[in-house]
């Protein structure tokens, strides 16, 4: 999927027009460490669950720009975004949130259902992949994507962040760690040098 992905990513930086462009490109730039946000007048990352929060309200936010967009180029654009931002934030997750969880909450079955909820939306990424660019297949994918991701989000948001938060986890250290984390994910599947930690955009 990576590699997939990766070819996706090229191709739109090759074949867009500049604007669009300017959706992919956001992707760069922000800070990647506490000390990096405060040398940039930044806020240190926040807690993991508001880390997570705030990318769950940007990543909502781009499929409502995809449905609304009629362009090709930008309808395109928008898909391979949330396709790459969700792959970082998930696997981030599952790397440093997920695993401390599991130890901290006597409900472990919470994690493997967010697990599961996971390669669910992976299978429907790679779908997105195979598709192309802006196919009527690919756009029905894209709202299932969204439906499952709106009902993901608002589980883990009602039950298993405040569980999250009643542990004896150091939430800010998570945030930092999951951030940068997601920053080197992120690098990876773009290749186009330095990205956010903070944010997605």
């Amino acid at each position: 999927m990576f590699e997939r992905l990766k070819a996706a990513m090229s191709h739109m930086a090759g074949d867009l027009k500049s604007p669009a462009k300017d959706v992919l490109n956001r992707m760069r730039g922000d800070p990647a460490t506490p000390s990096e946000y405060a040398k940039a007048g930044q806020k240190v990352a926040p807690d993991v669950t508001r880390l997570l929060e705030e990318d769950h309200r940007l990543v909502m936010g781009w499929f409502d720009a995809y449905r609304f967009e009629t362009d090709p180029g930008y309808k395109e654009a928008w898909a391979v975004r949330i396709c790459t931002a969700l792959i970082a934030h998930m696997q981030a997750e599952e790397e440093i949130l997920y695993p401390a969880a599991k130890k901290a909450l006597a409900d472990k079955g919470m994690v493997d259902e967010a697990e599961r909820e996971h390669d669910e939306a992976r299978e429907l990424i790679d779908r997105i992949v195979e598709a192309g660019a802006a196919s009527s297949e690919e756009e029905d994918l894209i709202l299932s994507l969204s439906a499952a991701i709106q009902a993901h989000v608002a589980e883990e948001e009602s039950e298993f962040f405040p569980k999250v938060r009643a542990c004896d986890l150091d939430l800010y250290d998570l945030g930092a760690r999951l951030a940068a984390r997601r920053t080197e994910i992120l690098q990876e599947l773009t290749a186009t040098g330095p990205l956010p930690a903070r944010t997605l955009h």
